[in-house]
């Protein structure tokens, strides 16, 4: 039987709240789960880039992937705490990604970034960049 999205995401959690890098274990989520991301669910997904940054684990285009998952799903299904875990993962691992909706953080504006997380939605300054 193979391990459900959400057993992955868990998996991967604990090892980053143990603060074990199991190198092997995350490059097989990146080849197994990256086709396969539409059967995440939004925090399954948020918590992978949490984990993922938590341990220093970085994959350029499965991080990526991930945004790009979670942003074409709608900001609205995107809780505060998701919408967090995935910007802090995008900052922790130096990721810019033009798509995020408090683009500003990402280029380390943290009070800005707050603003767009409480309002779960694009600001002015957001759409216009």
């Amino acid at each position: 039987m193979l391990p459900t999205p959400q057993g992955i995401s868990n998996v991967a959690w604990a090892l980053a709240a143990a603060g074990h890098t199991d190198t092997r274990f995350l490059d097989q989520v990146v080849r197994q789960c990256g086709p396969q991301l539409a059967a995440f669910d939004v925090q399954a997904l948020a918590n992978l880039v949490w984990a993922m940054a938590s341990l220093g684990y970085y994959q350029p285009h499965f991080v990526a992937a991930v945004v790009g998952e979670c942003l074409g799903r709608g900001l609205d299904r995107l809780s505060p705490q998701n919408l967090s875990n995935i910007l802090w993962g995008c900052a922790t691992l130096g990721h810019k990604d033009p798509r995020c909706a408090a683009r500003s953080f990402l280029l380390n504006d943290t009070n800005h970034a707050a603003c767009c997380i409480a309002r779960k939605g694009l600001c002015g300054t957001c759409s216009a960049v």
